[in-house]
């Protein structure tokens, strides 16, 4: 059994690593002899066993399944590389490092991963893949190298955690509220209404008076009246009654209202926390998969990881750019050349102000001063004293609007120089996964039905005419026909889930034929040998696969679109048999 985190006292603690031997299972337990530590045996309760870690792996598992981060170390006398494109030249060093004889390295091809309903278009066998993936050195300082999905899988519980919080609350009643509240009005207005016509009823019967029955015409009427009062009461008690259960109703709506708002009051807080927390789940993918893109594999966790990245990178540089503030340069340029303007103008209209008021004293001074140069010269001064005060005026307001301007450039020139190292990460990641996109557009390539069955099948077999043209060298076999191998580990996880140990059987599974595998020594790949060899141990790449690559050849899509063939061969008969009938209708 493998150890996948700490047992025990502090003292003599099992830690994350540990492998040992099951003697004995019971209702109790295991008893588990460690290795090495001589005879030490442990007991391990039934609930540890069975239990799991805060990211929802488990605590122990088979050890005969290691992956090549934990076989590290260690050597066994045989071992099998499960061999998958998540390998790349430091795994596969390490993997095919382990074993004391040649390494069998069993060679597989991705998973299938529809595309939008479609098919990628990528026709390397599984030897090609593999040895892609060995070529590539990648940076120790990326996180590509460090699986992903724990933290994937303990932000996903946190955030599950705070939604099953928030779905066991009392829900929010404001819309029922609203609509009994508009139920009890019109239960009201009803009310009011069969009380005012019961009224009118009764004082009509009351005026009919006791000579009025009398006669008969004034008896029919007395019963008329009778029946109209009866027919207002039940109307009456019938809107009584609605309008007490509309007030029931809006009452109990309004105690439930209350404990939302109180359940809201207290646990609201996990909303804006889910928010954030999905954030960072998407930006820990985004992260992850710009660290594979630079390690030269940015489908290692599929297409839409990497579509998704991209369009994270895209709207987080779209969200930091909008944050910071407007350019306002040009205004700030145009309200600079507003205030010069405006000072050279109120300067010009002081010293026309000085010139009136000269004129105005030059005409007050004399002995017999002229009324009416007087009053040109005093509507002068007016003149020019309204005037020097809009542009004292005008100037204070362009000075004020340049200041909010110039405050507001400097925020912004703050902003840019923040977030300057942000944004130029930001705007790189973006970038390298576009270019990311465009480099494996034809491993995403789809189609508009992609095929529900092989291609042989769907298509039919080919035509046996002895004129169809051939398929060109280049083309692949359908789907179908091509061998692939499979992967050796133990209850093998889908492809956005880390590979662990299966913890079915104590024994290895039977492994598949050597077709399509390689021995090797540490570093070297050998022919494969005739028959499977025995393993101690078996190791996993540890990484989710890319998109499994179908293509189909010339000849199945001249067959599903036989317009498209340059050579229409298999109709050959039938333009025999058209020209034949054209040629006799001609001579006829």
């Amino acid at each position: 059994m493998l150890f996948h985190t700490r047992y025990g006292a502090r003292t003599g603690r099992l830690v994350n690593g540990t492998t040992g031997t099951v003697l004995e299972a019971g209702d109790r337990g295991l008893t588990v002899a460690v290795d090495g530590t001589g005879d030490r045996r442990v007991v391990l309760p039934a609930e540890w066993v069975q239990g799991t870690r805060m990211d929802g792996s488990p605590n122990l598992s088979h050890a005969w399944v290691r992956t090549v981060d934990g076989a590290q170390g260690g050597t066994w006398e045989a071992v099998h590389l499960l061999g998958t494109p998540a390998l790349d030249a430091f795994r596969g060093y390490v993997g095919q490092s382990r074993s004391r004889q040649p390494t069998h390295t069993w060679n597989t091809t991705p998973v299938i991963d529809l595309d939008h309903g479609g098919r990628p278009a990528d026709a390397r066998t599984p030897d090609e893949h593999v040895l892609a993936a060995l070529a590539r050195t990648p940076d120790p300082r990326l996180a590509a190298v460090t699986d992903p999905h724990p933290t994937d899988r303990r932000l996903r519980a946190q955030i599950a955690e705070h939604l099953h919080v928030l779905n066991s609350g009392p829900p929010d009643r404001t819309s029922d509220l609203s609509r009994a509240r508009d139920t009890l009005d019109k239960a009201e207005r009803k009310q009011t209404e069969a009380s005012l016509h019961l009224a009118r009823a009764e004082r009509q019967r009351d005026e009919l008076g006791p000579l009025g029955v009398l006669r008969s015409h004034g008896r029919a009427e007395r019963r008329r009246l009778d029946r109209d009062a009866r027919t207002a009461a039940d109307r009456a008690g019938q809107a009584t009654a609605a309008v007490t259960a509309a007030r029931h109703d809006v009452d109990r709506l309004l105690r439930a209202q209350a404990d939302a708002d109180a359940f809201a009051g207290a646990e609201g807080w996990r909303r804006p926390e889910i928010n954030r927390l999905r954030e960072q789940l998407a930006e820990h993918w985004a992260a992850t998969i710009v660290s594979c893109a630079r390690a030269g594999d940015p489908l290692a966790y599929g297409t839409d990881r990497l579509r998704h990245a991209a369009h994270h990178r895209h709207h987080t540089l779209r969200r930091l750019e909008a944050s910071i503030p407007t350019d306002r340069s040009a205004e700030l340029n145009r309200v600079t050349a507003a205030l010069a303007r405006t000072t050279t103008a109120r300067e010009v209209a002081g010293e026309r102000l000085a010139a009136a008021r000269e004129r105005l004293e030059r005409a007050n001074g004399g002995l017999w001063p002229r009324p009416g140069e007087v009053r040109a010269a005093t509507a002068g001064v007016e003149r020019a004293l309204h005037t020097l005060r809009q542009q004292i005026d005008k100037e204070a307001d362009l000075r004020l609007r340049l200041d909010d301007v110039t405050a507001h450039e400097q925020r912004r020139r703050a902003a840019l120089v923040d977030t300057a190292s942000t944004r130029g990460t930001l705007l790189n990641d973006r970038v390298l996964l576009s270019h990311a996109l465009d480099d494996t557009l034809v491993e995403r390539v789809t189609a508009r039905s992609p095929p529900t069955r092989p291609t042989t099948s769907a298509a039919g077999s080919a035509p046996s005419h002895p004129t169809r043209p051939a398929a060109p060298s280049g083309a692949t076999t359908p789907p179908g026909s091509r061998p692939t191998s499979t992967a050796t580990a133990p209850s093998a996880p889908p492809p956005d889930t880390p590979s662990s140990p299966a913890a079915s059987s104590a024994t290895p599974p039977p492994l598949p034929t050597s077709s399509g595998t390689t021995h090797s020594t540490p570093g070297t790949m050998l022919p494969a040998p005739s028959g499977p060899t025995p393993s101690t141990a078996v190791l996993n790449s540890n990484a989710p696969a890319k998109s499994t690559t179908v293509s189909t050849s010339a000849d199945d899509r001249r067959r599903r679109h036989p317009r498209s063939s340059p050579a229409l061969s298999r109709y050959a008969p039938w333009a025999d048999i058209m020209s034949g009938i054209i040629g006799r209708s001609s001579r006829a």
